[in-house]
């Protein structure tokens, strides 16, 4: 990990929205290629797919997926939810936003907006492409370790 890029650790919802108040109210040096309004928008997607479903891939990405969740999914999850989302991972084209999309303050609403209605799902979760099936606390813990990958990157101006 780069010196300009601080181990950010959320352990709860409540945490995270403080740090999105304070890269608000203080502003941030930005240190990756998003900005705060398309970090949020990339995890609003991210949040909100395991309730209402993930996006159906084409085939040609259906396979590999499966074949990875099926074969390493589990650990590489245990390893993430331990130790962080490394840099350099695909995501997808849909879940990446150009600036300008929506303001921050518009852009950091929508997202505490459906960390609310993720905190307050009380239904099963909709199996990752990746991980497969996960239990609420896993689903919970990475969400909030997704956040801490992209908004690390963010920092906040003293």
């Amino acid at each position: 990990m780069s010196a300009s890029k601080p181990d950010l650790v959320f352990e709860s919802f409540e945490q995270l929205e403080n740090y999105l108040h304070q890269l608000q109210r203080q502003g941030y040096r930005q240190t990756g290629d998003w900005n705060l309004a398309q970090s949020v928008l990339h995890l609003n997607d991210w949040i909100t797919f395991p309730i209402d479903g993930y996006p159906r891939l084409p085939l040609w990405q259906r396979f590999p997926l499966w074949t990875y969740k099926l074969t390493t999914g589990r650990r590489q999850l245990r390893k993430i939810l331990r130790s962080g989302i490394p840099p350099g991972i695909p995501t997808l084209a849909s879940t990446t936003y150009t600036t300008g999309h929506l303001d921050e303050e518009e852009a950091v609403d929508l997202y505490l907006a459906s960390i609310d209605r993720f905190r307050c799902h009380n239904q099963n979760y909709h199996a990752s492409p990746v991980f497969g099936h996960m239990t609420p606390q896993e689903m919970r813990q990475l969400q909030l370790t997704h956040a801490a990958h992209h908004l690390s990157l963010l920092i906040p101006r003293a």
